[in-house]
């Protein structure tokens, strides 16, 4: 290596070749870095990399850019990323633009293939304004069990916005879901599972979070959730915090049938049907949360292979009311 004056003029070469290092969790086989520049001005870099992590399985890496120093931080070009991880594929699509200083982040023109997903993401905040937005589109839920996610079926998308300033930021998350289910049981198992539609919202800013769950496909009514609670919210300097005496209010109904989980529940040699129904809010304060409403089970029958248990005319009652919940009724039948 032959390097001058790297933080504000950089000048020169450097070339880094290691092979057979081991870390707790990862095994790199080997990786080559080279950089030089000769302007004062910034530095082209590639690094070329084969590394086995035990949390994803093998991981490939060949990227290309320029770093370059800013006048209070870090300007970076990305030229080529061509990757796998655990045999997905992850490509760059154009050239990417990031600056990265004090408070402030950039992101310009950052295209990235995942699979069959594409992520992307344009704008950035400092401490007077804020205008950011990230999007994932077409990701597929089989092609994540590589990486530990439980296998179902699905497309998921994902829309995040930050507007406003970093110092009083407004951010918004959107997510929808089709088609998601289960693939079948196990163990000689068979069961149908639904066929999932969810759509997620969530915003944090000046008047707190809230966030709301839609789900459709369970039952003839769907299942929704909301929350709204207290809090604090800040990029520069980062911070978010929810004050304990806050405020809160959320709500939970259901109606679903236990059957339409029949290859979900047969990953635990399980079978069950019935009706599980829901009415349930809370409000009160973070620190001292209240519950009311209703939850039960009717004409409710479970069957678990690994212990015998066969029981039928499973019906379960609850009620909440205050800070109490109260088991109304329990009551099965052997068979």
């Amino acid at each position: 290596a032959e390097l001058a004056d790297v933080l504000r003029s950089p000048r020169g070469k450097l070339s880094l070749a290691a092979s057979g290092a081991k870390a707790p969790g990862a095994t790199v086989s080997s990786l080559n870095v080279a950089a030089s520049g000769r302007d004062g001005k910034g530095m082209d870099f590639s690094i070329q990399s084969v590394a086995a992590l035990d949390a994803v399985g093998p991981v490939r890496c060949d990227m290309a850019g320029r770093a370059a120093p800013g006048p209070d931080g870090l300007n970076l070009d990305l030229t080529r990323l061509a990757a796998t991880v655990a045999d997905m594929p992850v490509t760059l699509s154009q050239k990417a633009a990031l600056v990265l200083a004090g408070d402030r982040l950039s992101v310009t023109g950052l295209r990235l293939g995942l699979g069959k997903a594409l992520l992307a993401a344009d704008g950035g905040y400092d401490a007077q304004k804020a205008d950011l937005k990230v999007t994932v589109t077409d990701v597929s839920l089989p092609a994540l069990a590589a990486f530990g996610a439980p296998g179902m079926t699905g497309t998921v998308r994902a829309e995040a916005r930050v507007t406003g300033s970093g110092a009083r930021p407004e951010a918004s998350l959107r997510l929808t879901a089709q088609g998601i289910g289960m693939p079948g049981g196990q163990g000689g198992q068979k069961g149908k599972t639904p066929s999932l539609a969810v759509d997620v919202t969530a915003a944090v800013g000046q008047g707190g979070m809230q966030a709301t769950l839609a789900a459709s496909g369970l039952g003839k009514a769907p299942f929704s959730a909301r929350v709204a609670l207290p809090a604090r919210f800040s990029l520069t300097p980062f911070a978010f915090e929810t004050p304990p005496d806050g405020a809160l209010s959320g709500s939970v109904t259901a109606g679903v049938e236990l059957a339409d989980f029949a290859a979900l529940l047969a990953q635990a040699n399980t079978r069950a049907t019935g009706r599980l129904t829901a009415d349930m809010a809370a409000s009160g304060t973070l620190s001292a949360p209240v519950v009311s409403g209703k939850a039960g089970l009717s004409g409710g029958t479970v069957e678990n292979a690994d212990t015998g248990m066969r029981l039928k005319d499973l019906h379960l009652a609850v009620e909440a009311a205050g800070r109490q919940i109260r088991l109304v009724e329990l009551s099965a039948r052997d068979y």
